[in-house]
């Protein structure tokens, strides 16, 4: 990893050191809770915006359609009105014009596909709609980073080849397709890696399941990149809870879940045993390696 990497990575994604004064955020935080720069909501609600920032994650993840007049769609609005105007009104009011007052780390907006074959419409339509929102977001040009109050990346199958700016991309870890300054981001599913079935009542990771998401974890670091799970088991709760504590102590660098609220309190209140969870002997058997 080239220590030019490892910068630029951190700093599309925000996990640098913190900047600003606390008191500078006062008056736009005062009624949020204290920002979580390790959580991302997964879009459980009809405004999924105003959940996030109440809980202070640090990032959501929504999945968008392109419309019969080719707008940018959420589940129940646009995105421009749901996401793209609310953030933008936000970052004009606050003192330092950032998304959190007195915290300079861009908040992460990833941008789900929703259904297939209509991918090259839907970038084309995400361009079109960054353009116009241009000084909201991070930029990389001449091989420079500009960061800015957010930044948006596209994330999951379907999506062509990006060649913007303003829009990075959430890789694989297996096969990011691109260098840390177009794919400061990657992530690998939880049950596919390690080869189990979510419904069992899973309490821990055997040993070399747990070895197996160490290695990655390096892997993307050394590249100069971030990680983070997706389809984490979100039930039962204590389920949901130990694979939390499980990849906070390997050192994932996000969790993201559609239970906003029971990932802010477990960020909220470190990864130590939760009252109630008791530990289960997971089976040993066999894990996916590749």
């Amino acid at each position: 990893m080239t220590s030019s990497a490892a910068t630029l990575a951190s700093g599309l994604l925000g996990l640098a050191a913190v900047g600003g004064v606390a008191a500078v955020g006062a008056t736009v935080a005062r009624r949020h809770r204290p920002y979580l720069p390790c959580g991302i909501a997964v879009d459980a609600t009809a405004d999924p915006l105003t959940g996030t920032l109440r809980q202070g994650l640090a990032g959501l993840e929504v999945s968008v359609r392109i419309d019969t007049e080719w707008q940018l769609r959420l589940a129940e609005g646009s995105l421009e009105h749901l996401v793209f105007a609310p953030l933008a009104r936000r970052v004009t009011e606050a003192p330092n014009g950032r998304v959190y007052g007195g915290w300079s780390e861009p908040f992460l907006l990833l941008l789900r596909l929703d259904g297939a074959g209509a991918g090259v419409a839907t970038l084309v339509a995400l361009e079109a709609l960054v353009a116009r929102y241009e000084s909201l977001f991070t930029r990389y040009v001449d091989e420079r980073l500009t960061p800015g109050p957010v930044t948006l990346l596209v994330t999951g199958p379907g999506w062509p080849p990006v060649d913007s700016a303003s829009i990075f991309v959430e890789g694989h870890v297996d096969a990011p397709c691109g260098p840390p300054s177009l794919v400061p981001l990657v992530y690998e599913s939880l049950t596919r890696r390690l080869g189990w079935d979510p419904r069992e009542p899973w309490r821990e990771l055997p040993a070399e399941a747990r070895h197996i998401v160490r290695a990655l974890v390096r892997q993307a670091h050394e590249e100069g990149r971030r990680l983070r799970f997706v389809d984490v088991p979100e039930k039962p709760a204590g389920v949901r809870r130990a694979l939390w504590r499980e990849l906070r102590a390997a050192g994932v660098d996000y969790h993201s879940s559609r239970h906003v609220a029971a990932l802010a309190r477990f960020l909220r209140g470190g990864f130590g045993r939760p009252r109630g969870d008791r530990r289960h002997a997971a089976p040993r058997s066999r894990y996916a390696t590749t």
